[in-house]
C-alpha cells in the first residue's frame, strides 16, 4: 500500500542559461494565480501514476475504516496534485461531512458535481449535509435528485425513508418502504427492508400489513430475534396476547442476552392478566441490567394489581431513581415533546394546533389531580380535596369518576344540592358505573324521605356489578330500617357471602337496632366472624382505578 509522500517543486537549472531563460533568476511578471497554476503543474509532474493510484487506494481504505481526518488529508493531497480529480473532491466532501465541517463539505461536493454528469452519490451526500443542517426540505430535495440519478440504488430509498421519518411523514415513509421491498425481493437485503417496513407500519394502524411482512421475512430467516420480537408487538396490538407470548419467547430463545425480549414477555403476561408471571420475568430483566426503568415501572403495575402496595412502592421508587424530581425532559419524553411542539406551533402562529398540544398535556394531569384529591379526601381535608376534584372535572368533563368524587366532597362540605347534581352527573356520563350508583344511593339513604330513590340506586349498582357486596349491604340496611326483617336478613346474608366482612361495622350500625334480638341476625354474624382475623370490610378500590365508594 502506498503512503503519502512529501514532495517539493523542482526547478531545473541548465548550465549556460541566461537570466531571461531562468525564471528563478529573473524578476517574475506573472500574476499570483498564474504562479499557483505553475506550481500545481510542477507538482503533478513530480508524482508518478503509480504514486497517485496508491494514494487513491489509501483514500478508499481510510474511508472504509472511517478514519475521516486522515482521509481528508489524503484527498486534499490528491486535489493538489490534480484539481480535476472528481473522486478526490467527492471523498473529501464526504470526509468533511463526517468531521462536521458542513460548509467545506458542501463546497467539495458541489465541486465534484461540476465535473461529471452523474451526480447520484454527491447528491446523496448533499442530502446528508442538509439533514445535519436541519434543512429537511433541502434534504428531501437532494435525496430525490440522487434517486433520479440512480433509481436502482436501494440505499438511496433507505435514506429517503429516514428523512420522511424525521419529518414525521409516516405515510410517505411507508410508501417508499413498499417500493424498496418490491425492488429487493430475492436479494440478501429483503429481510432487513421488510423488517423496516413492518416497524413503520407498527407506528400506524397498518398492523395487518406489518404482520404480513414479518411472516414473509421469517420464511427467509426464522433465526432473526428482531423479526420475532416485532411479530410479538403485532400480536399485542391485535390483542392476541397468547400469540404475542409465543413470539417473544422465540425471540428470547434465539437471543437470551437481550433483556428487551424478556421485558416483552412480561408485557404479554400483563396482557393475559397474569401479573404474578410478569413479576418473575421482570425480576430477571432487572438482574440482567441495572438501569431498566421501564421494567421497574411494569413491576410496580404488576405488584399494584396484586395489591402488594409495599412492593409496588419500592418498584416505583426504583423507576424514578434516575430523576426523582422529574427535572429532565428525557424522563417524561411524551409530555416534553408535546410541550415543545406546542411552542414551535405557537411561534409559527399556528394557534389552534398549539392549543391542541397544550390541551393534550393538560389531560395528563387529570389522573394526578384526581388521585391528589382522593388522598386529601381520605385525610379529611375536604376543602383542598374539592379544589383538585374540581380541576379534574374541568380537564376531563366527561369523566364520571371525577364527578362522583366531586359530589362526595360537596356533601362533606355541607352542599347537598351540589352533591346530588355531581353524583347524578356521574351516572349520566356512565350508565354502567356501579360505584357511581352506589354512592348516589348512600347519599339518598341519608335523607329520610328518599329511601325509595336510594333503593333504586343500590339495585342499579347491583345490576351493573352483581358481585358488589356494598350494594347488597345498602339494600339490606334500607329493608332493616323499614322493618322488613326477612328481606333485610336475606340481603345481609348475600352481602356477607360476597365479601362484606366488617362485622364490627354491622354491630355498630344503628340501622340494625331493630334486629339485635333476632336469632337469625346473630347467627349470620357468628357464621361470618372469623376468629383471629381482622373484622373489616375489604379495602376500597385502588385509587385511580375504579373510583372510591362511601363505605
Amino acid at each position: 500500500m502506498g503512503k503519502v509522500i512529501r514532495y517539493k517543486n523542482k526547478s531545473v537549472r541548465g548550465q549556460g542559461t541566461s537570466a531571461s531563460d531562468n525564471p528563478a533568476a529573473a524578476p517574475s511578471t506573472a500574476s499570483p494565480k498564474a504562479k499557483r497554476r505553475g506550481r500545481n503543474k510542477d507538482a503533478v509532474q513530480s508524482w508518478s501514476k503509480d504514486d497517485r493510484d496508491q494514494l487513491r487506494q489509501l483514500l478508499n481504505r481510510l474511508m472504509r475504516e472511517k478514519q475521516f481526518a486522515q482521509a481528508n488529508i489524503v484527498a486534499k493531497q490528491l486535489i493538489g496534485m490534480n484539481p480535476d480529480d472528481v473522486d478526490a473532491w467527492h471523498f473529501r466532501g464526504a470526509a468533511l461531512l463526517e468531521l462536521d465541517d458542513l460548509e467545506q463539505a458542501e463546497f467539495c461536493l458541489r465541486k465534484s458535481m461540476s465535473f461529471v454528469d452523474y451526480k447520484g452519490h454527491d447528491s446523496y451526500q448533499m442530502s446528508r449535509v442538509r439533514l445535519f443542517q436541519g434543512d429537511l426540505d433541502g434534504a428531501l430535495h437532494w435525496c430525490d435528485r440522487a434517486i433520479q440519478a440512480d433509481p436502482e440504488e436501494p440505499f438511496l430509498r433507505w435514506h429517503l425513508i429516514g428523512i420522511h421519518k424525521v419529518r414525521g411523514d409516516l405515510p410517505a415513509a411507508i410508501a417508499v418502504g413498499r417500493d424498496l421491498v418490491s425492488k429487493t425481493v430475492g436479494t440478501p437485503d429483503e429481510v432487513r427492508y421488510r423488517l423496516t417496513l413492518a416497524n413503520l407500519c407498527l407506528l400506524t394502524t397498518a398492523i395487518g400489513e406489518a404482520e404480513e411482512h414479518l411472516q414473509a421475512a421469517l420464511k427467509l430467516d426464522d433465526q432473526n430475534p428482531d423479526l420475532w420480537s416485532a411479530l410479538g408487538l403485532c400480536f399485542l396490538r391485535q390483542n392476541k396476547a397468547e400469540d404475542a407470548l409465543k413470539a417473544f419467547r422465540r425471540a428470547a430463545e434465539i437471543d437470551f442476552c437481550d433483556p428487551s425480549h424478556l421485558y416483552s414477555i412480561a408485557d404479554a403476561y400483563l396482557g393475559l392478566g397474569q401479573p404474578d408471571k410478569a413479576i418473575k420475568t421482570l425480576l430477571q430483566v432487572t438482574q440482567l441490567t441495572d438501569d431498566y426503568r421501564f421494567a421497574h415501572y411494569k413491576l410496580s403495575l404488576s405488584y399494584f394489581s396484586l395489591k402488594k402496595y409495599r412492593e409496588a412502592e419500592m418498584s416505583c421508587r426504583a423507576a424514578l431513581s434516575g430523576d426523582p424530581e422529574m427535572d429532565f425532559p428525557g424522563s417524561n419524553l411524551g409530555m416534553a415533546a408535546t410541550e415543545d411542539l406546542g411552542l414551535v406551533l405557537l411561534n409559527q402562529d399556528k394557534l389552534e394546533e398549539a392549543e391542541a398540544c397544550f390541551q393534550r398535556n393538560l389531560k395528563c394531569f387529570v389522573q394526578t389531580s384526581f388521585n391528589l384529591g382522593l388522598t386529601l379526601f381520605r385525610m379529611r381535608r375536604y376543602g383542598e380535596a374539592f379544589d383538585h376534584f374540581r380541576r379534574a372535572v374541568e380537564l376531563a368533563p366527561g369523566d364520571a369518576k371525577c364527578h362522583n368524587l366531586l359530589g362526595q366532597t360537596h356533601e362533606k362540605l355541607g352542599r347537598a344540592a351540589e352533591a346530588e347534581q355531581s353524583l347524578r352527573r356521574a351516572t349520566e356520563l356512565d350508565e354502567h358505573y356501579a360505584t357511581g350508583y352506589y354512592d348516589l344511593g348512600v347519599f339518598l339513604a341519608r335523607q329520610e324521605s328518599r329511601k325509595v330513590e336510594a333503593l333504586s340506586a343500590f339495585e342499579q349498582a347491583l345490576k351493573n356489578d352483581p358481585e358488589m357486596a356494598h350494594a347488597c349491604y345498602g339494600i339490606a340496611c334500607l329493608h332493616a330500617v323499614a322493618g322488613e326483617e326477612e328481606e333485610a336478613l336475606a340481603m345481609l346474608g348475600e352481602a356477607l357471602r360476597k365479601g362484606f366482612q366488617d362485622i364490627a361495622h354491622i354491630e355498630a350500625d344503628s340501622d340494625w337496632d331493630g334486629l339485635r334480638a333476632n336469632p337469625k341476625f346473630n347467627l349470620l354474624l357468628r357464621k361470618y366472624r372469623k376468629a383471629g382475623e381482622p373484622t373489616k370490610c375489604p379495602p376500597p378500590p385502588p385509587a385511580g382505578h375504579n373510583g372510591q365508594g362511601d363505605t
